[in-house]
């Protein structure tokens, strides 16, 4: 049986924390192994107030930034991000956190997956309680687990 071995770029978008990783994914039939190349977060976002504004600069330096992690950890085969859903007091993050969402996608120009959070996290969920994870990660951010948990529910 061959191993397939594919390379994900992994985000889990936020205006603030904004968690982004690189793994390395290979499979043989049910087995699925990973490394995690990179973890860590996005300086780069776009804030709800800047959407009124001229955000040319702050486009262009979110499409260098992508550009720069494709040339460094790709090329990459997957690029997966949690699909934004607002709900509530988090409307407002809809509009920018979709525009870079779009601006990553069209950048890499590779298979793209947008995933609801309710689709990892229910699958995750099966096997570890997500809260207790979160916890033992600290004081890193909950938003680099959750990059990797997308990943790895995208292949």
């Amino acid at each position: 049986m061959a191993v397939e071995t594919i390379r994900i770029l992994c985000e889990d978008p936020a205006t603030v924390n904004y968690g982004r990783a690189v793994l390395e994914v290979s499979k043989k039939g049910s087995q699925l192994r990973f490394t995690i190349l990179y973890a860590g977060l996005v300086k780069t976002t776009i804030k709800p107030t800047e959407i009124k504004g001229d955000i040319l600069k702050k486009l262009n330096k979110i499409a260098w930034s992508v550009s720069n992690v494709n040339a460094r950890r790709g090329p990459f085969d997957i690029y997966t991000a949690e699909r934004f859903m607002p709900r509530g007091s988090c409307v407002q993050f809809g509009e920018p956190i979709s525009m870079m969402l779009a601006l990553t996608s069209t950048t890499l120009q590779v298979r793209t997956q947008l995933v609801p959070a309710v689709s990892w996290k229910t699958q995750i969920r099966r096997y570890y309680e997500l809260n207790d994870l979160y916890k033992m990660i600290k004081p890193c951010p909950d938003h680099l687990l959750d990059a990797v948990f997308i990943g790895l529910y995208a292949p």
